[in-house]
């Protein structure tokens, strides 16, 4: 998943740091841009946004009001179970849904939701294309 910019140009804000197909150079230094893994992706496009972790995204205002705005948006339900929703699980980490320009990637869950769809029953992190997966499925049978 290459980028718009070279990872030290979107670092250094020269370019916004978008995805594009492979073999497109950044217009900032002219270096061709590799692909690149979701996780290192994310990892750009936090420290894009002034963040060194998603723990610390987690941590900041910009994320509080994220949440805030997405858990008001559905009435503070679980969107799988309609239990009362306290958490929010990101199905995408675009630059867009990270700065909260587009939070419809975000939904409203229940914290047994949320593992559910999140970890294995033998407590490991599933992987991020199952946990979309699971989401999706789960939202085409909420009742």
């Amino acid at each position: 998943m290459p980028f718009v910019g070279c990872e030290a140009c979107c670092i250094a804000k020269k370019v916004q740091p978008y995805l594009v197909k492979a073999g497109v150079s950044c217009p900032a230094c002219n270096q061709l841009m590799p692909k690149i893994s979701f996780d290192k992706a994310r990892i750009i496009w936090l420290a894009f946004l002034g963040f060194k972790s998603y723990r610390e995204y987690l941590s900041s205002d910009l994320w509080g009001e994220i949440r805030r705005r997405v858990l008001a948006r559905d009435d503070h339900t679980c969107r799988i179970c309609n239990d009362p929703a306290t958490q929010v699980h990101h199905n995408s980490y675009s630059l867009d849904a990270l700065s909260g320009n587009l939070i419809d990637q975000l939904f409203s869950l229940c914290r047994p939701c949320h593992h559910r769809l999140e970890f294995k029953a033998d407590g490991h992190k599933k992987h991020r294309v199952t946990v979309k997966y699971s989401l999706k499925n789960a939202l085409r049978h909420a009742k």
